[in-house]
This record gives structure tokens, C-alpha cells and sequence, in this order.
């Protein structure tokens, strides 16, 4: 009897160790002299592999049974891939998977624009939210609740972050005058967003009040992602002249290093299976769109 609350007892303690660190898979966008190819690879750092030839910006499923990259949907144990048609392209899915949001065009005083469009993914009900014409585009991402989108773009010359209502368009500006940023992510719970600043290092915007935080102005490179337990950023370090992809912690401090690989890291998305979730950082805080709005004067 002893024996076996003992040996219950040391396998829950190695589980609970082999857990402690960044867990789930994640995808990335990494390029070679080759060109881009899109890379998988354990959080861990195990089972690092080439995903797909010549593709860019991946993103998971929801549910984790495939990577959208292009107009494919790639097998993430397999590698094999089947047609994902659509005919207005796919930058993030709703956690829900019910909706697809895209780059569309507008149109503002008789000139065409790019704005953010979401349509079912079905197809149908297509719909351009903005009237932000926006530039360059860096981050497009449903918030964890699915009532709202995150878009970081060149707008008017400058790196700016808006919060979209999903449902009207509304948008709402992150940052306040003079503060300009790019690689923006939503954090797990949906209240705030992390980005570096132009002027450099790791921030934080509260989504309702808009506080901006300086979490360390010295942190250096991009910013991919936010694990979605809510615990590390994903991020490239330097290593013996090659960058690769790694996980901070949310003070931005080094915690490990997930990649060794020549592939120069760009856009990447973190996948965890809702059972390695302890809780659902949606039903912690769901953030609505009237907490934004109650939080703007």
C-alpha cells in the first residue's frame, strides 16, 4: 500500500516538474537562404521540424487539428495538407472558430484603403469593420473572448494599437499621444496587450484604463507571442550568431531557449491543449467590449 501511494505520489511530483516550463507546440515562420518555411517545434524545444516549404505567417486552429498557412491547412503531426479555400485570406481565427479576420478594402473619400474584415467561416457575412486605412500590417488577433480584435499597422506615419469591437467597428487607440508601438499581443485574460515600445524595450497597456507600464526597457528583439496560460512571452535571444526563438517570462526575463535552428525567426503562434490549461483565462476575466468602453471617457 505504501508502495503505491509512493510511487502515485513520485509520478505526480515528475509530472508536476516536467510541467513546470513553457508547455504546448508552437509554429513559426522562420527564414533561410532558402526563403520562408514554416517550422513546429515542442515549447519545450523537443521534436523541432520543418511544417510546410516556402509558406509564412502560420496560424493554429483553435482546437489545435491544424495550421492555416496560406490557402492550406497543414496536418501539425503529419505534415500533409489539404486546400483551406477562402476568398478573403485568413490572419487570425476566433477562439470559437467560427469567425476568420483579414486585410480588406475600403473605401475613404473615393480612395481604396486596407481595413480589417471578418467573415464567417462559411464565407458568408463579410464584413470591413475599420476606417483606419491602415498600412503595414503587424498584428491582427481576436481577443480571448472573441468580442473584440487587437490590430497593430502603420497608420498615418505612425506604429499605432487599436482595440476593434468585433460587432460595430469601433476602435478604440491603445496608446496615448507620443507613445507609438508594434509587435502587440493580447495577454491570456484578455486585459491587457504586451508590445514593444518604438522608443524600444517590453510594454504593457491595461485594455481599460489604457495605462501603459514599462515592464524592462532594455529587452531587445520581437515579440511573437504570449503563451496562452498566460505565463511566458516567445521571443528570440541571440546564440553563436543566430537568433532563435526563446521564452521570458512576463517581467522579460529569460527562461529558456525553445529553437536551435538556422532559421531566422519572424511571426509565430503558441498552441496549449485546454487540458494543460489549469483554467481558462477567459471565464478568470472575460473582457467585453462595454468594460472598454465603460473605461473611456
Amino acid at each position: 500500500m505504501r508502495l503505491a501511494v509512493l510511487t502515485s505520489l513520485l509520478v505526480t511530483v515528475a509530472a508536476t516538474a516536467a510541467a513546470d516550463g513553457p508547455v504546448g507546440r508552437i509554429v513559426y515562420g522562420g527564414i533561410t537562404d532558402e526563403g520562408m518555411s514554416v517550422y513546429i517545434v515542442n515549447a519545450d524545444g523537443r521534436r523541432h521540424a520543418q511544417l510546410a516549404k516556402h509558406g509564412a505567417n502560420p496560424r493554429w486552429l483553435p482546437d489545435g487539428s491544424g495550421v492555416i498557412v496560406g490557402p492550406r491547412l497543414v496536418d501539425p503531426d503529419t505534415g500533409a495538407s489539404t486546400e483551406f479555400p477562402t476568398d478573403h485570406g485568413v490572419s487570425d481565427v476566433s477562439p470559437d472558430g467560427q469567425w476568420y479576420a483579414t486585410l480588406g478594402s475600403g473605401l475613404a473619400a473615393g480612395v481604396a484603403t486596407r481595413e480589417v474584415a471578418t467573415y464567417r467561416a462559411d464565407g458568408s457575412e463579410y464584413r470591413v469593420l475599420t476606417e483606419l486605412d491602415l498600412g503595414q500590417l503587424n498584428s491582427l488577433e481576436w481577443a480571448p473572448d472573441g468580442r473584440s480584435l487587437l490590430v497593430a499597422a502603420r497608420i498615418g506615419g505612425g506604429n499605432r494599437i487599436y482595440v476593434i469591437d468585433a460587432e460595430d467597428g469601433a476602435a478604440v487607440a491603445m496608446l496615448p499621444d507620443g507613445e507609438e508601438g508594434y509587435d502587440a499581443h493580447w495577454s491570456a485574460d484578455g486585459g491587457s496587450i504586451y508590445y514593444i515600445g518604438d522608443r524600444g524595450g517590453l510594454r504593457r497597456v491595461d485594455v481599460v484604463d489604457r495605462s501603459m507600464h514599462v515592464i524592462d526597457r532594455w529587452f531587445a528583439g520581437h515579440l511573437f507571442a504570449v503563451s496562452p496560460d498566460g505565463k511566458y512571452l516567445l521571443s528570440e535571444s541571440p546564440w553563436e550568431g543566430q537568433a532563435d526563438l526563446a521564452a521570458f517570462d512576463l517581467s522579460g526575463v529569460f527562461v529558456s531557449r525553445i529553437t536551435d535552428h538556422e532559421a531566422l525567426p519572424r511571426r509565430a503562434d503558441w498552441f496549449i491543449p485546454r487540458h494543460l490549461l489549469p483554467v481558462s483565462p477567459v471565464r478568470t476575466r472575460a473582457m467585453t467590449w462595454g468594460m472598454l468602453r465603460d473605461g473611456v471617457e
